[in-house]
């Protein structure tokens, strides 16, 4: 449940004629959770996002050989 309607907001702040490229809204995003952080302020989780943690926490925990470095799955992905 979105607290804030999204498309009012892009709108406000970014008219239909000054539409960004996905290039400048990532850099956007980016500077918007640069700005998030830099509060300070903890950013708390949801009662589901609680949820998958302990979930993955509990498959790691049951089966932690079938767990895969991020490097791993980096170069793998640059194989491709």
């Amino acid at each position: 449940m979105s607290i804030c309607n999204e498309d009012a907001i892009v709108s406000t702040v970014i008219p239909d004629d000054k539409k960004l490229s996905i290039p400048n809204q990532i850099e956007l995003t980016g500077e918007i959770w640069d700005s998030i952080v830099a509060e300070g302020q903890p950013i708390g989780l949801t009662d589901q996002q609680r949820a998958e943690l302990r979930r993955r926490r509990a498959a790691h925990q049951s089966a932690p050989a079938e767990a895969v470095a991020w490097n791993e799955i980096r170069r793998t992905k640059s194989e491709e």
